[in-house]
């Protein structure tokens, strides 16, 4: 009964993950690019992004870009000279 329950737990949790990219669309992708401290995005808006999620192929990556990265990710000018 606990593999039965784990599996329908995976099942169900990578069905969330799929039904949460589903749900994205441009402008999660211009809230992403404003969290890792892109300026001047007042003159985009999120349907010049929206095609993207259109793309199966692409969900995996803009899941992960749109979800996971922040500001603390981004490398500054002198931590690349290093």
């Amino acid at each position: 009964m606990l593999q039965f329950t784990s599996i329908f737990f995976v099942y169900v949790a990578e069905n969330i993950c799929i039904a949460d990219i589903q749900n994205m669309n441009g402008q999660d992708f211009i809230f992403a690019l404003q969290r890792l401290g892109f300026d001047n995005l007042n003159k985009v808006t999120g349907q010049s992004f929206s095609w993207m999620f259109d793309y199966e192929s692409l969900q995996p990556f803009l899941d992960w870009f749109c979800t996971e990265l922040e500001s603390s990710n981004v490398l500054e000018l002198d931590e690349l000279e290093q």
